[in-house]
């Protein structure tokens, strides 16, 4: 991938040690080449 990123959902901030063990809801943000086209998604978790 290009960029791949793991954030909490509500401020986009690179979650802590503590906020990972409270199941703070994530997000997984992905960006990827497939030939010409650029590929951009994101993942609720």
């Amino acid at each position: 991938p290009d960029y791949l990123a793991i954030r909490q959902q509500h401020n986009l901030l690179e979650p802590t040690p503590d906020q990972l063990a409270q199941n703070v809801p994530l997000v997984i943000l992905a960006a990827a080449k497939l030939g010409k086209t650029r590929l951009i998604d994101n993942l609720e978790v």
